[in-house]
């Protein structure tokens, strides 16, 4: 998933993927932490933190290394390296106000155009269900770790093991590494790392077929109360 973040109507950050993070008391110091625990978000960067607006507070004793409270919005992949683009070059996009969709003309286009967002909602919604349940699995060290399962993770692995495949296969230096959720990577083994991927597709391809599913009960509906009555649940 893609993320904007917004400070006083103008984008300061975007995002390919969130580093959740907290303040630890008993640490003191700021970590890395899962999205349920988390009060800001790391710039992509890495050079501050953001609170988010809506999250818990930081302690009062540490706002001053907090940058500011940011505003996440969801935004599509083309926008994202756009927006990315002029951050990189040092721009300071403006948050565009977003065009109102078009009302439908006809009782044909307003229940296609239902069709469509009750689609999108589907993709959302598991695109969430995913980020919020990662998988446990003892594929590293035999040791019990749990990984991320979001498309972005998935795409990422399956590029880490194409370029491992590759310089392999060239005779070159390859290992293959990966992280358990809000650790530092480590280097696996082809057959831990070829277990991982296994047992994510084996979680994640039920609930892509569910998807699909609900995709063609969509499309067969033939009335908005149809579309309105179709569960989207994962």
């Amino acid at each position: 998933m893609f993320y904007k973040a917004l400070y006083e109507g103008n984008v300061v950050d975007a995002y390919d993927g969130l580093q959740y993070v907290r303040y630890d008391d008993r640490a003191k110091m700021f970590l890395r932490c899962k999205k349920n625990e988390a009060q800001g978000v790391i710039e992509r960067n890495g050079a501050c933190i953001f609170h988010v607006d809506g999250w818990p507070e930081f302690p009062e004793e540490v706002q001053e290394r907090v940058e500011c409270t940011i505003i996440l919005e969801e935004v599509e992949e083309a926008d994202y390296l756009t927006l990315k683009s002029l951050l990189d070059a040092g721009q300071t996009p403006e948050n565009p106000e977003p065009e109102p969709e078009p009302e439908p003309e006809t009782d044909e286009e307003t229940l296609a155009w239902a069709k469509n967002r009750k689609i999108t909602l589907s993709k959302t919604v598991l695109a969430s269900y995913l980020e919020a349940n990662p998988i446990v699995s003892t594929a590293h060290n035999g040791v019990p770790g749990t990984y991320a399962v979001t498309s972005e993770k998935q795409q990422l692995m399956s590029m880490n093991y194409q370029t491992y495949l590759v310089k392999k296969g060239a005779g070159m230096e390859a290992e293959l590494t990966w992280n358990e959720t809000g650790k530092e990577c480590e280097v696996w083994t082809e057959a831990e790392f070829v277990q991982l991927i296994i047992e994510i597709e084996a979680y994640v391809k039920p609930l892509v077929s569910k998807q699909q599913s609900i995709e063609m009960q969509v499309q067969a509906a033939e009335t908005l109360r149809e579309v309105d009555e179709i569960e989207i649940v994962y």
